[in-house]
């Protein structure tokens, strides 16, 4: 099923052209791109969740804000910290998730 379906700012793909269910080798720093990795079938070829911590998007700008207890597990990733800008990941979600109610 090609994203454009799903997705209805997404071109649709050219009827005649060939349906590729990878997204293309060079990683792109866009949410879509991680998605399309995270969707891929067979589940098996699929992004990681280590792989998808490492995926330009994530990485564009300032530290990953991750919980502690991520940042306390073996092998966390140098660009991570448990806050930015004075905000945990927690309270990054809910100014995201529910603005109204900071």
């Amino acid at each position: 099923m090609h994203l454009s379906t799903l997705l209805p700012h997404l071109d649709a793909p050219h009827p005649h052209e060939k349906q590729i269910h990878f997204p293309p080798a060079e990683q792109q720093p866009t949410p879509l791109d991680l998605i399309q990795r995270l969707l891929v079938y067979p589940p098996d070829s699929r992004f990681k969740a280590a792989d998808a911590l490492k995926h330009p998007w994530l990485l564009g700008e300032g530290p990953l804000v991750l919980p502690r207890a991520a940042l306390a597990s073996d092998g966390i990733l140098d660009y991570a910290a448990e806050t930015h800008d004075g905000r945990t990941a927690g309270e990054w979600l809910k100014l995201f998730l529910a603005p109204g109610l900071q």
